[in-house]
This record gives C-alpha cells, structure tokens and sequence, in this order.
C-alpha cells in the first residue's frame, strides 16, 4: 500500500530522495555545470546571488533572457537525463548549488 506524505496542514506534498550535489561558481561569463547522471530527471536548484540559467547538452546562459532565478528560493526543474546548466550572474558573482533528485 502506498503512503502519500502529507504536510502539517494534511496538504499532500512531492516528496524525493536527493542525490549527487554540485556548486557552480558564476561571473559575468556564462559558466556551466558537469553532466547530471543519466537516469536524472529533476534537480533542486538555489543560488547565492539572483542568477540567469539554462539547460541542455551544452548550455550557455544568457543575462535577461535565459530563466531568472532570484538569490535563496529553491527551484524544482524538470530536466533530460545526462544534460548540463550553466549559469551567469544577474547582478554579483555567486555560486548555484545543483542537487540531482531520486
């Protein structure tokens, strides 16, 4: 039987195990991550400094047209097994911390 997890309101919530982690160091220069495992198919992502990201084989993120993500929220993505995410700064150098999801 299974058990769906419930949050201290009784509202059922996604729950995941949490895997491989890496921190990307970006600049004013896009930078990009180490391929996510194969079987991979959302990270957890969260970033020290407000950040613009992308998502592919072999990404570059763009300021102000690639995907926004403010400084401290945590961001769920779907993403392709094997893929990289590169990253560059919106404002300040900061790091972008990639959490793989089982």
């Amino acid at each position: 039987m299974a058990v769906i997890a419930r949050d201290f309101n009784g509202v059922p919530t996604l729950v995941f195990g949490l895997g491989t982690s890496q921190a990307l160091t970006f600049t004013a220069t896009s930078a990009q991550s180490t391929a996510v495992a194969a079987t991979t198919r959302i990270v957890r992502l969260v970033s020290t400094q407000a950040c613009f990201f992308a998502i592919g084989a072999s990404p570059t993120a763009v300021a102000n047209t690639s995907v926004y993500l403010p400084a401290g929220v945590v961001q769920l993505v779907s993403i392709p097994g094997g893929s990289k995410i590169a990253a560059i700064q919106a404002s300040a150098t900061g790091s972008l911390y990639i959490t793989e999801a089982a």
